[in-house]
């Protein structure tokens, strides 16, 4: 049995969320806080010991990551369970509209005073841009049931693709399986072009 105030590495955690209609990344620490199982605080290392946070994030359309200092947000408020770190424009991104679809990768580092080092990876299918094209087909379905000339059997049958193909995306994504995500997102891409979705 473990003492009660086992000492292990901290294991820093982030989640990444999208918003303001897919323009925006919300970045949150959910490392947790005095649990002793790599944690924030005691027996851990403790947020106010933090010498430099980082945020590195690695877009579509990027070859190189961008970094994003989120030291005084994370040392800020040391009883807060989870800590708000950042929120990353586009356009910050190089990104010319929203956010693309496709692969995102983030580095979360964390270094303390003795230049002990702590990182965390986090990969993302981001289909901001492919979601925006399967609810408009969803919502232009009423007016095409009552279109005598419309092809309402083949409509619904891409949105029965399209969505099936948004469920596979999470998972190929989970699994870092950059080949099925391309080839998943350039099938959507196809149906939504033939749909003339506007996304």
């Amino acid at each position: 049995m473990l003492p009660l105030f086992y000492k292990m590495a901290l294991q820093p955690k982030i989640s990444v969320c999208t918003e303001n209609n897919c323009k925006t990344l919300s970045i949150t620490d959910i490392t947790g806080l005095l649990s002793g199982d790599g944690t924030w605080g005691t027996p851990d290392l403790a947020r106010a010991d933090v010498d430099t946070a980082t945020i590195s994030v690695l877009s579509p359309n990027n070859s190189a990551y961008i970094d994003f200092d989120v030291t005084a947000q994370l040392t800020a408020d040391p009883l807060t369970t989870d800590v708000f770190l950042v929120d990353i424009a586009y356009s910050s991104l190089n990104l010319p509209t929203n956010l693309s679809n496709g692969i995102y990768k983030f580095i979360y580092t964390i270094t303390d005073a003795s230049n002990n080092t702590y990182t965390y990876n986090l990969t993302k299918v981001i289909t901001c841009v492919s979601r925006c094209c399967v609810d408009g087909m969803i919502a232009e379905l009423p007016n095409k049931m009552q279109c005598d000339c419309c092809d309402t059997l083949g409509f619904i049958k891409d949105i029965q693709i399209a969505e099936s193909i948004m469920l596979g995306l999470d998972l190929a994504g989970a699994c870092g399986n950059v080949e099925a995500v391309n080839t998943q997102l350039a099938t959507l891409d196809r149906i939504c072009i033939n749909r003339n979705c506007g996304c």
